[in-house]
């Protein structure tokens, strides 16, 4: 297994109180580890870019069936815990709150690959 390193994605409500900053992983992961911490109340989804500064897409994943489905926490995360996300091969991401935050969000991402 290879991991990157630790790296820190920031909700500045100065800037936006519900979308982060963007995070570079460093390459390229197939999925991504996300520590959560304590949130307004709220559903955190995944944004993808090719680039960095590049247009940032929702990421989805396809059921059994199928249908697509938002990759995304249960709405009323709001203590800190780890996710582990497929991200597919992205290098960019930029989280997204459902609920607007009260304050500063930092969270700490890190890209794992087999």
């Amino acid at each position: 297994m290879i991991d990157g390193s630790w790296v820190s994605c920031v909700v500045n409500v100065s800037s936006s109180n519900t979308l982060s900053e963007e995070a570079d992983l460093g390459r390229t992961y197939q999925s991504m580890m996300a520590v959560l911490p304590t949130l307004t109340a709220t559903a955190v989804a995944v944004k993808v870019a090719m680039n960095s500064g590049g247009t940032y897409y929702s990421l989805y994943t396809t059921n059994i069936d199928g249908s697509p489905e938002t990759v995304s926490t249960d709405e009323n995360v709001t203590t800190g815990f780890a996710w582990d996300v497929p991200i597919g091969g992205f290098q960019y991401v930029k989280l997204l709150c459902s609920n607007a935050q009260a304050a500063n969000r930092t969270f700490y991402l890190k890209g794992v690959r087999s």
